[in-house]
């Protein structure tokens, strides 16, 4: 008896392993396991496969659970048709005609065969346009005018997107990639998702006149793509030249002595010749000092018109002081004429190719004239014809 007691449990679990293999549910695969389209999307395809042939299945839809049964000798209906290789194959898929927020959830297909029903899921998110990014100032808190060198502490938030936006800064047309904080996700009961990123960045004098730029990236965009910008408005003392040395001056005119500097709000200049002070906008004898010409960018051209620029002008100090409301800078400015550079060089100016035409000259005319006293037997060349 006991021997059949213990032969009759080994082959009682043997059964029980073998039936459970035979009615678990088949491996089912889906093409694709998940999926991202837009309302209104055409012929989008989904697709579960087992590795043996079926008899019949259905797809389960992700509003009111609602079931469809899709054949491949049958035509499509609620447009949905029948979508793979057929029965036989193992393949069940469907095709949707056309993409509405319905459809946004978990798809069930079901596939029957003989004895038991073997299940797939594929995920279809239907994406909704988010809001247009925006981007908030927290530090500081107006956008009027930021200081060189303070922080700035802004964010770029898309709201109400399925799924969320990427979110990427710019400065002009250069990504920024320092002081970005991960993304921050939220969902906004079942009305898509928020994200927020915050940038982080010391401000620079070159920064002012440039649009700092928030792009959203979403499928769901007409071109996938919406933006924002801020305006960057520095305020920043005059910065600081090199001692700089203007070149190509010609003597004996009136030349413009300009020197182009950075600054915000605009400077107001002055210039000091040996000693003497010429305010913008101001004459003193031989030297006007022009209101500083505004340029792009914070650049400003400073220039100062002398009258017949002279040798002595060349060996003259010029100063230049820029002021505004943040701060004061000082430059050295000197002064080279074009004939000055070619002496300089090793080679000779106007006045030397002058001489030298000159002398030339000179020379031509004494070699002209011994000549012609010589066939004419005047001066020193009388006394030979006469012996």
């Amino acid at each position: 008896m006991v021997d059949k007691q213990q032969f009759f449990l080994p082959c009682f679990v043997v059964c029980a392993i073998f039936s459970a293999v035979i009615t678990a549910q088949v491996q089912v695969d889906t093409d694709p396991k998940e999926i991202v389209v837009t309302e209104n999307q055409r012929n989008v395809s989904l697709l579960c496969r087992v590795g043996r042939p079926i008899q019949f299945c259905t797809f389960t839809l992700p509003e009111k659970n609602t079931q469809v049964v899709l054949n491949p000798d049958q035509p499509g209906r609620d447009g949905m048709t029948y979508f793979g290789a057929g029965y036989q194959a193992g393949a069940c898929g469907v095709t949707i005609d056309r993409i509405t927020t319905a459809h946004n959830g978990q798809f069930k297909c079901s596939l029957f065969d003989t004895d038991r029903s073997n299940e797939g899921f594929i995920n279809v998110v239907v994406a909704v346009a988010p809001e247009q990014p925006q981007i908030q100032l927290e530090q500081p808190t107006s956008a009027s005018a930021f200081e060189v060198n303070s922080e700035m502490v802004v964010h770029c938030i898309s709201r109400y997107g399925s799924p969320a936006a990427s979110l990427y800064w710019f400065l002009d047309d250069e990504p920024i990639y320092d002081g970005i904080s991960q993304p921050e996700y939220h969902e906004e009961n079942n009305q898509g998702y928020s994200v927020y990123v915050t940038l982080r960045r010391h401000i620079l004098a070159s920064d002012s006149g440039k649009r700092l730029i928030c792009r959203a990236k979403h499928v769901a965009y007409r071109d996938e793509m919406a933006e924002t910008s801020l305006q960057i408005i520095v305020n920043y003392a005059p910065q600081a030249l090199p001692e700089t040395t203007v070149h190509g001056l010609t003597l004996g005119r009136t030349v413009d002595v300009t020197v182009q500097i950075h600054a915000n709000p605009a400077p107001r200049v002055m210039w000091v010749v040996d000693g003497m002070t010429i305010e913008q906008g101001q004459e003193h004898d031989r030297y006007a000092a022009r209101v500083p010409e505004r340029l792009d960018n914070g650049a400003f051209n400073v220039t100062l018109t002398i009258a017949g620029l002279t040798l002595e002008d060349l060996s003259k100090r010029y100063q230049l002081q820029a002021s505004n409301q943040v701060g004061v800078q000082d430059y050295v400015v000197l002064l080279s004429s074009l004939d000055a550079e070619v002496d300089e060089s090793g080679g000779v100016g106007v006045g030397g190719i002058i001489g030298i035409v000159l002398a030339a000259l000179i020379v031509l005319v004494a070699i002209a004239l011994i000549i012609m006293a010589r066939a004419t037997g005047r001066w020193c060349f009388r006394v030979s014809l006469y012996s």
